[in-house]
C-alpha cells in the first residue's frame, strides 16, 4: 500500500489515484477536510465505494480525482468535488470516464461525461465551474490548460512526460523549477502503468541535496585527487631518504602511501564519471564491474590491515623483541603475504556479479500527427549479484567489510597502541637523551596520528555505510543518501592526510621536507651562534692544555737525556 498524501496514492485492493488541487471562492464549516477524504481513498474496494463516499461525506473544500480500479475496469475515471453551500452536508459532484473507441460504443448517454483516449485535468473546475464560483487568481492553470491544448493529443509515454516537462512559459510553466519559481516548484512526477503494475516516481531533490552533490563532484573529489596524489607522492620521496628508509615502519608507510595514491583515484573516479557521463562506471562491463568492486574492496583492506601490520611491528620495535631482524625481507615478505591473503579473500567477487537484463523500452514514432508507441526489448548489463548469491551479497558481504575493514583492524590497532604508550611511559623512553631514540620516539608519534585518524574517519564512515547495506528497505531517502555521501567523503579524505598529519606530528619528517624546497635556506639562530662559539672556545682550551702538557714533558725527557750522557 503506498500511502495517500496530498498528491497521489494506491491501495491494496488496486485503487490507484491523483489527487488534484481546486480553489473555490469559500470554504463550508463544519465539513471534513481534503486530507481525511485522502486516507479514506485508502480503504476504498470498488467503484461503487468511491461513488458513495464522495457523495455521503460532505467537503470543505474543492479537490480533483484521477484514477482506476486496474484489477476490475479497464477505463479511467475524474472526479470534480467541491461543497454545496445550498444544501446541508451536500456535495456537488461530477464524473467523468476516459474510454477508448471500443468502450465508447457499448456506454449508455445516462452514465455521466466520457471523453475519448486520454485527459488532461488542471487546477480549475471544467465541468462545475457554472454552479461553484472560483477565486478569481487562476491564471496559473488556464494558461497552463492553454498550453496543453498547444501540445496536442496524449498517446504515448513520451508525449505525457513531454506535458508534463514542458517549461515553455517561464511565468506559468507546467514543469516548475526553484530557479524560475520561488514561491512553487514541481516536486514529483507519478506514472501508474496498468500493464505492468508498476509506479514510477520522478522526484525532484531538494535544493541543498543539490548543492552538497555538486559541492561533492565538482569541487571535494578533484581537490581530493590533486591534494591526496602531491601528499602521497611526498611521503614517498621524504620516507625514503636515508634517514627514515632503514626504518621498517616507514617502509610500510611507504606502501601505505602507495595503497592511498591507488584507492583515491579508484573510488573518484567513480563519482567523476557518473557525473560527466551520468551513468555508473561499473554498469560499463562485465570486465570493468568486476575488477572495479574487487580492487576496490582488496585496497580498502590493505589500507586497514598495512596500519595493524606497521603498529604490531612499532609494538615488537619497543618492546625489543625482535631487535635483529632483517628489516627489508621482513617487510616485503609480510607485505606479499597480505596482499595475497586479501586477494584471496576478496576473489568470490568475480563468481556473483554481473547480470544482464532484459528491459522493455519504449519507441514513440509519429506519422501523420498520430503518434504510434512500440515497445522494443533490449538487454543491459547491471553490475548486481547473481539471483543465487543475492542474499550473499547483501546479508553477509557487509558483515564480511565490517569486521575486517573496521572492528578487528580497530581492535587490534587499540591492543598495540596501548601497549607502546604503556611501554613508553614506564621505560621514560621519552626522556632519554640519545639520538637514536629520540628518532624512534617521533616515528612513533608520527604512526599514533596515522591511527588516530584512521579510527575518527574511517571507522564511523565504514561502520555506518555497512550497515546500510544491511537493511533490507528498498526506498532510500534522499536524506539518507546525502549522509552516505558524506561519510565516504570522510572515509576518502582520511587516505589524502597522510602529509599533513607526518608533517604535524615527526620533526625529522619536516627537517627533510624543507630541504627538498630549493628556496629553503637555514639560517643559523642566535642560540645556536653562541653555543657554537662557546663548543670553540672548549675545542681551543683543550688543545691549548694539550699543547703545553706535551711541551713541558719533551722538555723533560731532554734534560733526563743530558744527564744521561754526562753520566756516561
Amino acid at each position: 500500500m503506498y500511502r495517500a498524501r496530498t498528491a497521489f496514492g494506491a491501495n491494496k485492493h488496486g485503487f490507484a489515484f491523483g489527487l488534484n488541487g481546486l480553489y473555490p471562492k469559500y470554504v463550508a464549516h463544519k465539513r471534513l477536510p481534503r486530507q481525511i477524504i485522502n486516507r479514506a481513498l485508502l480503504s476504498i474496494e470498488n467503484e461503487q465505494d468511491l461513488d458513495n463516499l464522495l457523495r455521503l461525506y460532505p467537503v470543505a473544500f474543492g479537490f480533483c480525482i484521477n484514477g482506476a480500479f486496474f484489477r476490475q475496469n479497464n477505463y479511467l475515471l475524474n472526479y470534480e468535488i467541491g461543497p454545496n453551500l445550498n444544501k446541508d452536508n451536500g456535495n456537488y459532484l461530477s464524473k467523468c470516464f476516459v474510454v477508448n473507441d471500443d468502450q465508447k460504443e457499448n456506454r449508455k448517454e445516462d452514465e455521466g461525461y466520457t471523453v475519448l483516449n486520454y485527459f488532461v485535468h488542471y487546477n480549475h473546475y471544467e465541468r462545475l465551474n457554472e454552479v461553484i464560483i472560483e477565486q478569481k487568481s487562476l491564471g496559473s492553470t488556464h494558461t497552463r490548460s492553454k498550453r496543453g491544448q498547444e501540445l496536442g493529443q496524449i498517446s504515448t509515454i513520451s508525449d505525457a512526460l513531454d506535458l508534463l516537462g514542458d517549461t515553455k512559459n517561464e511565468a506559468y510553466a507546467i514543469f516548475r523549477t526553484l530557479e524560475k519559481n520561488r514561491n512553487a516548484c514541481t516536486l514529483c512526477t507519478a506514472h501508474f502503468n496498468f500493464q505492468t503494475l508498476h509506479l514510477s516516481i520522478y522526484e525532484i531533490e531538494n535544493m541543498w541535496h543539490s548543492i552538497v552533490r555538486a559541492g561533492l563532484v565538482r569541487v571535494f573529489y578533484p581537490c581530493l585527487m590533486i591534494f591526496g596524489t602531491i601528499g602521497n607522492i611526498l611521503c614517498l620521496k621524504i620516507l625514503l631518504r636515508k634517514r627514515f628508509r632503514c626504518q621498517s615502519t616507514c617502509q610500510y608507510l611507504c606502501i601505505l602511501a602507495v595503497i592511498d595514491i591507488i584507492f583515491i583515484y579508484m573510488r573518484s573516479a567513480r563519482f567523476l564519471y557518473r557525473h560527466i557521463y551520468r551513468v555508473d562506471i561499473r554498469n560499463a562491463s562485465l570486465w570493468i564491474c568486476r575488477t572495479y568492486i574487487f580492487l576496490s574492496s582488496t585496497l580498502s583492506h590493505l589500507a586497514s590491515w598495512i596500519l595493524v601490520i606497521v603498529s604490531f611491528d612499532r609494538y615488537f620495535i619497543v618492546k625489543n623483541l625482535f631487535p635483529r631482524r632483517h628489516v627489508g625481507w621482513s617487510v616485503t615478505n609480510s607485505t606479499c603475504l597480505l596482499i595475497s591473503a586479501v586477494s584471496l579473500l576478496n576473489i568470490y567477487y568475480f563468481r556473483i556479479l554481473g547480470v544482464e537484463m532484459v528491459m522493455n523500452m519504449p519507441n514513440a514514432q509519429k506519422t501523420n500527427n498520430i503518434s504510434n508507441e512500440t515497445v522494443a526489448q533490449i538487454t543491459r548489463f547491471v553490475c548486481i549479484a547473481h539471483s543465487p548469491f543475492k542474499k550473499f551479497f547483501h546479508l553477509y558481504v557487509p558483515i564480511f567489510d565490517l569486521l575486517f575493514v573496521a572492528i578487528i583492524p580497530f581492535c587490534l590497532m587499540t591492543f598495540t597502541n596501548i601497549g607502546i604508550i604503556r611501554k613508553t611511559m614506564r621505560s621514560n623512553m621519552l626522556y632519554i637523551t640519545s639520538i637514536k631514540q629520540k628518532r624512534n620516539n617521533r616515528v612513533t608519534i608520527m604512526l599514533l596520528s596515522i591511527i588516530v585518524a584512521f579510527m575518527l574517519l574511517t571507522c564511523p564512515s565504514v561502520i555506518y555505510i555497512c550497515l546500510n547495506r544491511l537493511k533490507t528497505s528498498t526506498a532510500i531517502s534522499n536524506t539518507k543518501l546525502i549522509v552516505l555521501d558524506l561519510f565516504e567523503s570522510l572515509w576518502y579524505t582520511k587516505h589524502a592526510l597522510n602529509f599533513v598529519l607526518y608533517t604535524l606530528s615527526g620533526q625529522d619528517f619536516r627537517r627533510e621536507f624543507l630541504k627538498l624546497l630549493p628556496c629553503y635556506r637555514q639560517e643559523p639562530s642566535r642560540s645556536s651562534i653562541s653555543q657554537q662559539k662557546a663548543h670553540n672556545n672548549d675545542v681551543t682550551a683543550h688543545l691549548s692544555i694539550v699543547s703545553v702538557g706535551s711541551s713541558s714533558t719533551t722538555k723533560r725527557l731532554l734534560e733526563q737525556r743530558n744527564e744521561r750522557k754526562i753520566t756516561i
